[in-house]
């Protein structure tokens, strides 16, 4: 099974049927707390203007797992503020905002395969500071991306109060 997935550029229409992945993987959690659910026209907003978004389809063409990066606007808000970032680089940062694998696709280090495939792409190259959050109670998500290089620089409350690590990577050190 995992030496058959192909990852690749999401598209528009592929927005659906990651919001469905995005569902499914929800529904399927013992701790809605944590992973947060987007809606769909911020799924459809990050395949076209807003980010970039990166599927993992199996051979039968079924998307089983996906990585949504969102590229932030300037604003007050901005996770740069974690690590005393100038305003100035704002515009160079990128976050790895939503990830999930289907269930029955986990142990094939897909979410690994997907992060590394993003950060190899040509669009992701104009963004240096690549930030992610993951629930101090999700030991499988947190050991990926540490082990992607990215740290640890805060913890912090996120989406309407939920407890969250903020991880940073500067992609060209």
């Amino acid at each position: 099974m995992g030496a058959k997935i192909n990852i690749q550029r999401a598209s528009r229409k592929d927005a659906r049927d990651i919001h469905e992945v995005m569902k499914r993987v929800h529904a399927q959690m013992d701790r809605k707390d944590l992973y947060v659910v987007d809606d769909l026209p911020y799924i459809e907003e990050c395949t076209k203007d807003h980010g970039m978004v990166y599927k993992a389809v199996d051979l039968d063409g079924s998307i089983v797992g996906f990585l949504i990066v969102y590229v932030p606007q300037e604003d007050d808000g901005h996770m740069g503020k974690y690590v005393n970032m100038e305003k100035e680089e704002y515009h160079k940062t990128a976050y790895m905002d939503s990830i999930a694998v289907l269930p029955e696709y986990r142990g094939y280090e897909l979410q690994k395969k997907l992060l590394s495939y993003a950060e190899e792409q040509e669009e992701m190259r104009m963004y240096r500071h690549l930030f992610a959050t993951v629930s101090p109670d999700n030991p499988y998500s947190l050991y990926n991306f540490l082990s992607m290089g990215y740290e640890i620089v805060c913890r912090d409350r996120k989406y309407g109060g939920l407890e969250r690590y903020i991880l940073y990577k500067n992609q060209f050190q």
